[in-house]
């Protein structure tokens, strides 16, 4: 390029601190029609520097330009809206949304306020064309895609509309070797259009292969802007690291003992098949293969994390059957695993780093069962110490450590962006309860970039700890299992002992001295032959209907057996005509669930609704209809405070609607003077029967049922709400904006009450202070009988409906067989728990067949 051309974006001094500084006097320039690569060790700045590009952060310090002018997105949308698109390395997408859904969330095509499914699907198939995945239905769920799939949906959602700089964090560290090529192929196109791509990766081959130039972070600050061809693969981890690679390293002795961990046919059916290994005192094991192919379920299975379904790992000299029941149990024995994924399944990280690193330790470290906090200090500091005298061992003699210092060990883990040392340290030491024994257990996280390619191949820090921490163990170490993403042929490197792979034929150890496997291909015969079942639309199929359909038939069958005037028109009409506020509170209870949250006010909202009602018809002689509409409008404006103070405050809303309860039934009791009030006839048409006795009211809440069903499945409403309950981060990360449609939801839960408590008059022709005591238990247990999930993403109004017919028909029928009402509660409750435990089970199992 011309050194007089126009920079696409210019980049002066950026700094950025959050509780340390992180980037400090970043000055860059990128032009269009080039590709930037952008590497450096873990930690040293390069996902913060992307995410201050891509409006997701704002700078401390200095400032950019985008094409000459000031650029400071406030969000990842404005930043999109100007043409600049980032990949990030954690995937964004909905899992219980289609593709075509997960592409265009941002804006999804409609025509008269529905989803336009068919203009949906063609723009879907053409941005999936561009990455090569025209092969996948775009109604199919992202769900049950694979990874590399994900990933390149991922890709092809940001390269859809006018793109001017890409930002790829770590874009191939979960594809094969043809989704790489379809990448890169990508990527060439979109540098011939005169977009400009930055690169991030610590894959050398890779950055060698597709970039023109080169900018390298250490700590934080840039120390190398170059032409890439002008270094080689050595001089680049130089510069990323500080040191000479061929310095840092003291492996030590090689002696080995006696056998001291033997697993012997351990399998576990779909994931891990007959897998039999020793390994010796004092040796570090490698365990290595594609994803997929069973390392973590194999160490797993071996510390007790899952259970095997057959063989056994004996341990120790002589060797004693190690039980695999539990983690806990394997603690006991002596075994530790460090693992993969330290912030998910690691950490508390909204605890302080004492906590995380006393977690194991906390009978020994407590008095009476009250934590000795001296104690606590003591080992913390002892530990922290530890970790940062093993951290010394890897420069040798004279070089400083750099971490952070003790005394922040109270801080917490999460809210202050700790550097990754931190986490590093506090996962291996709370999970290293006790003295190790025998064996340490270190499931290694596949660093992004750090998997089957060339260059650097391994984090040198970790592989220095862990040579350091076998030295210091002594001799109460026995051996060390590490399981990495290696690529198949290539040396295992970081001082590995002996090498072992897995490939993806149900976790078989394969031996790679000899032989290189191929590479999983997704397009292959045999992955596709293993590739599971997909699932397009909702959850919720004709299948989930039936078996609700089967469980409502045999309960009536049950009942009708029990009593002979169940059976009959009259039972079946009445529960029609007194179901309907029923109905409309569990479609608004619905709706909320899906988002995650949960009213218990709704009963007291009825109530409050029913008084206002009360208060202006015979109060201030209000008509019908302004009467009505008063009502509705006090239980929606209840639904928007409990809403707002959820979603604005972040305060849980099961205790923000306990509050409400308790506001708004006193507020009944304040309209009524804490008496039922006797409204007459002026709302009875409401439940006077029409054709074939069946009132207005149950034919309004079928209505409503339906139109929300379209509304839940068919709108960008909906979407927004399922998007919000699955993963409420990436629906914000789309760009759109999840608060307004969580308090949108809990407003109409309040509009559902106040239609509900205008039903209950008309049925009563009163309006009692004291009504709905109890009616939010009943609503979401017929939600949850109906299938809808408590932990949000997942529901369906049209099950919701059976579960207020099984609620309903359960009650009914206990009534005329002459149940007392503690048995209703029994069985009532009993149903709600099965219901539940169901559910559970069904949603463990679709993850396993996933």
């Amino acid at each position: 390029m011309s050194s007089d051309a126009l920079p696409l974006l210019s980049i002066r001094g950026v700094g950025k601190t959050y509780a340390q500084p992180v980037l400090a006097e970043i000055d860059l320039q990128l032009f269009g029609g080039e590709v930037l690569a952008l590497t450096g060790e873990n930690g040293a700045g390069k996902s913060t520097l992307s995410k201050i590009v891509g409006g997701l952060e704002r700078p401390g310090a200095g400032s950019l330009e985008l094409l000459g002018r000031p650029y400071a997105p406030a969000s990842r949308r404005e930043a999109e809206a100007l043409g600049v698109r980032m990949v990030m390395q954690e995937l964004n997408l909905l899992p219980t949304l289609s593709v075509a859904e997960n592409l265009f969330l941002h804006d999804l095509p409609r025509r008269a306020g529905w989803i336009d499914r068919r203009r949906l699907r063609a723009a879907a198939r053409e941005a999936m064309a561009q990455v090569g995945l025209e092969a996948i239905d775009p109604d199919t769920l992202v769900g049950d895609l694979g990874i590399g799939h994900q990933q390149m949906v991922e890709i092809a959602r940001n390269l859809i509309g006018d793109c001017r700089l890409l930002i790829l964090d770590e874009p191939t560290a979960m594809l094969t070797a043809r989704e790489v090529d379809m990448l890169f192929e990508q990527v060439e196109r979109l540098r011939e259009r005169g977009v400009a791509i930055v690169y991030i990766s610590h894959r050398l081959e890779e950055l060698a292969r597709i970039s023109q130039r080169i900018a390298v972070l250490r700590d934080g600050r840039l120390v190398c802007v170059e032409p890439i061809e002008r270094y080689d693969a050595d001089q680049l981890v130089t510069l990323m690291v500080g040191r000479d690679l061929g310095e840092r390293f003291d492996l030590g002795p090689r002696q080995t003992g006696a056998p001291l961990l033997r697993v012997e046919r351990l399998s576990r059916r779909g994931k891990v098949h007959e897998v039999s290994f020793e390994v010796r005192a004092g040796e570090i094991f490698g365990i290595s293969g594609l994803i997929g192919s069973g390392r973590t379920e194999l160490l797993r299975l071996i510390y007790g994390a899952d259970r095997a379904d057959g063989g056994q790992v004996l341990l120790g000299d002589p060797p004693q059957r190690l039980s695999l029941r539990s983690p806990a149990d394997s603690v006991r024995q002596g075994v530790a695993l460090i693992t993969e994924d330290r912030k998910g399944e690691g950490l508390l990280l909204d605890q302080s780093i004492s906590a995380n690193l006393a977690l194991g330790n906390l009978p020994a470290l407590a008095r009476h069962g009250v934590i000795d906090r001296r104690r606590e200090e003591a080992w913390r500091g002892a530990r922290w110490s530890a970790a940062g005298a093993l951290r010394g061992h890897r420069a040798g003699g004279g070089r400083t450590v750099r971490r952070q210092p003790a005394e922040g060990g109270d801080r917490p883990l999460a809210g202050a962006r700790l550097p990754g040392a931190a986490v590093r340290r506090a996962d291996p030491w709370h999970r290293c309860r006790r003295e190790v024994r025998y064996l340490c257990l270190a499931r290694r996280v596949d660093p992004p970039g750090q998997g089957a390619g060339g260059g650097v191949q391994r984090p040198a820090r970790a592989d220095a700890d862990l040579r350091s921490h076998r030295r210091a163990l002594g001799g109460t170490y026995g051996g060390h299992l590490r399981a990495r993403r290696l690529d198949p042929g290539r040396a295992a490197g970081g001082g590995l002992r002996r090498l072992q792979e897995t490939r993806r034929a149900a976790g078989d150890v394969v031996n790679t001295q000899r032989k290189e496997p191929e590479m999983s291909d997704p397009t292959s015969s045999a992955t596709a032959a293993a590739a599971p079942t997909l699932r397009r639309g909702n959850y919720f199929g004709l299948g989930t209907y039936l078996g609700l359909a089967g469980a409502l038939l045999a309960m009536i069958a049950l009942f009708s057996a029990l009593s002979s005037h169940f059976l009959s028109y009259g039972t079946f009409l009445a529960i029609a005509n007194q179901i309907p506020d029923l109905v409309v509170l569990a479609v608004g209870m619905t709706f909320i669930l899906i988002v995650g949250g949960i009213d218990l006010s709704v009963g007291s909202v009825l109530a409050l609704a029913a008084s206002a009602v009360s208060l202006a018809t015979l109060g201030w002689g209000w008509g019908v209809l302004p009467a009505a509409m008063l009502g509705m409008a006090c239980a929606t404006l209840a639904g928007c405070v409990t809403g707002s103070i959820t979603v604005v405050w972040r305060i849980p809303s099961f205790i923000v609607s306990l509050g409400v309860l308790e506001m708004a039934r006193g507020l009944a009791y304040q309209m009524t003077d804490s008496r039922t009030a006797y409204i007459g006839d002026a709302y009875a048409w409401l439940s006077n029967p029409l054709a074939f006795g069946i009132s207005p009211a149950f034919v309004i809440a079928l209505l409503v049922m339906f139109a929300a069903q379209a509304v839940l499945t068919r709108t960008v409403f909906g979407r927004y709400l399922i998007g919000i309950g699955t993963n409420e981060e990436a629906v914000r990360l789309a760009g759109v904006n999840p608060k307004p449609y969580k308090i949108a939801v809990f407003a109409l839960m309040g509009l559902l009450a106040g239609l509900a408590a205008l039903f209950q008059i008309s049925r009563l022709e009163a309006a009692d202070p004291n009504a709905g005591v109890g009616l939010e238990l009943q609503v979401i247990a017929a939600v949850v009988i109906g299938g809808t999930s408590l932990m949000g993403g997942r529901g369906s109004v049209v099950s919701t409906f059976f579960g207020v017919l099984i609620i309903s028909v359960l009650a009914a029928g206990l009534a005329q067989i002459g149940a007392s009402e503690p048995t209703k509660r029994i069985i009532t409750g009993a149903v709600i728990v099965v219901a539940v435990v169901l559910d559970t089970y069904r949603s463990h199992r679709a993850r396993r067949q996933g």
